[in-house]
């Protein structure tokens, strides 16, 4: 794998955490719902305590979003077939 393949990848890992960590306040809340708690969110913030599935989580924080992406990032990356996952693993 070249340099160039390598660098895109890592810069789209990127982009998916900042992405997840920015959206994670608003997560399956409706449009109405986020402007009443947050108005426009041009940048990380905390989630509100009414948030249904992350209520309190400090502002850029990850989700399980990420998480799995993780998961499958260490698959692409080391080829492991998933059928050799092993329990405890922190990353997959």
């Amino acid at each position: 794998m070249g340099a160039r393949t390598i660098d895109r990848a890592l810069g789209a890992f990127a982009g998916v955490a900042l992405g997840d960590a920015m959206g994670m306040p608003t997560q399956t809340l409706s449009r109405e719902r986020i402007a009443a708690l947050y108005g426009d969110v041009t940048d990380f913030r905390d989630a509100a305590l009414g948030q249904p599935v992350c209520a309190g989580l400090e502002a850029a924080t990850i989700t399980d979003d990420m998480e799995q992406s993780c998961c499958w990032q260490t698959i692409w990356w080391t080829g492991m077939e998933l059928s050799t996952r092993k329990p405890g693993r922190e990353h997959c």
